[in-house]
């Protein structure tokens, strides 16, 4: 590791930190690069020989998972928000890991290589990547900690604003306004994607439920303290947390229960004044996976029920869907494996389908109908606009269907390869906007950036949906901001 010390730490606007260089992340991603890169190099020579094998591309992409992962996880660990950094890690990630467990061939599974445009899509991936190297590099030296203004805000205020969201989406699941795709953040129309503007703050609101139970239940165990009206309100938040997200999607429920677990070991571990030891990661790690293999079957199988209700359309009750999942037959849950776990996985046939596909590059038309999505509709007439951004690109040579929308797509859509940097750009600049705005206040400032951290661990996410995400943390903070004034100002929590 290359390090390079300042005389003394900076502090930007009280959020941003200067001063002590550290080259691990950098050295980390041109590492994962390289190594994808060898990757696809060696099932390019291995195709034009005749073979056909892609467990080789497998094997090569553990490493590539484990340094990706690990860096992730040490940035949510400590805290450190660094937004090219952590979009780009979680990218390789949701790309290459599912594609690395269908290139092993396992019966259920299974792809090739050979055919298709999944190589040449792999190497515009690493393409995009390789520019936004300059920013990651840019951020070793530039970073902004929730941790910091998370530990000034008292349990009881964390408590309060945890129960609070807790009631709001039992009354909405209640109530049958909880809907499928709930946290498509960016709703088109009111009656689409849940787009009202009360059901987008909720999910906003959802997003930050379960890390801040998870965190005062590792205060109050790193304190050793029994549980108290916090630690039940934090109960309440992480069941109700837990079935919010449950019809959300795959990804949207484990970046939530990571970041959540992480929260809880982080907190413990400031809160006991001792680092968490590999037996206290073990016993974490054992119980997820005891709830995944659980909660398995039953997720997957009202997932599969839950695929009849439509975007907008009225989710059932619970007790409904549960039904609805326990009367399914073997085919339909053959069909739904097919659908959910085999095609959905690979997110990359997104980019193998439509970078061939483009007449000609967008130039910025896709990024301009995004920012009038994101608009409030008092600015903007939204029923002149496409339907989704997938419906634009028709225009541009693409078929319409239903892509796993990401900066890379989205970005390569726009400018090519070099659109990935320029949306990176625009996605640092909101999060500085916002962490500009809020710094002076800890607690909308903590909620905010937990927000953004959500959306980074996202692989499947839209600019539009940073657009809308940062509008709804701005409403969202007001109240906090008029409350903080009120309140006193108070000592570390953990």
């Amino acid at each position: 590791m290359i390090v390079v010390v300042t005389d003394k730490r900076k502090t930007v606007s009280g959020m941003f930190t200067t001063g002590r260089v550290s080259l691990t992340n950098t050295f980390r991603y041109l590492l994962v690069l390289l190594l994808v890169a060898l990757a696809v190099l060696i099932t390019l020579i291995g195709t034009s020989l005749g073979v056909e094998e892609s467990w080789p591309f497998a094997i090569l992409m553990f490493p590539v998972l484990y340094i990706s992962g690990v860096s992730l996880a040490r940035l949510v660990y400590v805290g450190e928000l660094k937004p090219v950094t952590i979009i780009s890690f979680a990218l390789v990630f949701w790309y290459f890991g599912p594609l690395a467990v269908l290139c092993l061939g396992i019966p259920g599974f299974g792809i090739s290589l050979s055919s298709g445009e999944l190589v040449p899509a792999a190497s515009r991936i690493i393409t995009a990547l390789l520019m936004a190297t300059p920013l990651v590099l840019f951020e070793e030296s530039l970073s902004s900690s929730y941790l910091k203004s998370l530990r000034r805000c008292p349990i009881t205020a964390l408590a309060m604003v945890i129960g609070v969201i807790a009631m709001l989406q039992i009354m909405l699941i209640a109530s049958g306004r909880w809907t499928y795709g709930s946290l498509l953040l960016a709703g088109t129309r009111d009656d689409e994607n849940g787009g009202t503007a009360f059901l987008q703050l909720a999910n906003y609101l959802s997003v930050i439920n379960l890390p801040l139970a998870a965190y005062i239940f590792g205060v109050r165990a790193g304190h050793k303290r029994a549980l108290s009206s916090s630690g039940f309100i934090a109960a309440l938040a992480l069941v109700a947390g837990v079935a919010w997200h449950f019809i959300g999607g795959r990804r949207y429920l484990t970046v939530e229960v990571l970041v959540a677990a992480a929260f809880y070991l982080k907190a413990r571990s400031l809160a006991s004044g001792r680092s968490i030891r590999l037996g206290g990661l073990a016993k974490t790690a054992t119980l997820l996976l005891c709830l995944v293999a659980v909660s398995w079957p039953t997720y997957f199988a009202v997932r599969v029920a839950s695929q009849s209700v439509k975007n907008g359309q009225v989710m059932p009750s619970a007790a409904e869907l549960l039904q609805s999942a326990a009367e399914l037959d073997s085919a339909d849950l053959s069909q739904g494996y097919s659908a959910q776990v085999v095609d959905r996985s690979a997110i990359i046939n997104s980019v193998a389908i439509v970078s061939p596909a483009l007449k000609r590059f967008a130039l910025g038309e896709g990024l301009w109908y995004s920012t009038r999505i994101a608009a409030p509709p008092q600015l903007v007439d939204k029923s002149i606009l496409p339907s989704s951004v997938e419906e634009l690109w028709t225009d541009y040579g693409v078929k319409l269907s239903d892509y796993s929308n990401s900066l890379i797509l989205d970005s390569y859509v726009d400018f090519g390869v070099l659109g990935f940097v320029l949306y990176c750009l625009l996605v640092a600049g909101l999060f500085a906007i916002s962490s500009l705005l809020l710094g002076r206040f800890p607690l909308p400032y903590a909620i905010v950036q937990i927000g953004f951290l959500f959306q980074f661990l996202n692989g499947e996410n839209t600019i539009a949906s940073y657009l809308a995400f940062t509008r709804n943390g701005l409403l969202i903070s007001i109240p906090f901001i008029v409350i903080s004034f009120f309140t006193p100002r108070a000592t570390k929590t953990a």
